[in-house]
């Protein structure tokens, strides 16, 4: 369904479900230049932690 949006040039797929910081900068800002992360509605914290804290971090907003 976000592929369908005429504002989406390419879904990055089979992503973890927590991304460290690593991760967002050598697979997701450097390699993918992800603008957004789209998510579901569920629940998104592990342990008590967001598991988009490091997007975050390294100023890539999350959506619905």
């Amino acid at each position: 369904m976000v592929l369908a949006c005429k504002w989406v040039d390419k879904v990055v797929e089979n992503v973890p479900y927590i991304m460290n910081s690593d991760y967002i900068e050598k697979c997701i800002i450097k390699e993918h230049h992800v603008d957004y992360i789209v998510h579901g509605d569920d629940p998104c914290f592990v342990d008590g932690k967001d598991v988009y804290e490091a997007a975050k971090a390294a100023g890539i907003p999350s959506t619905l």
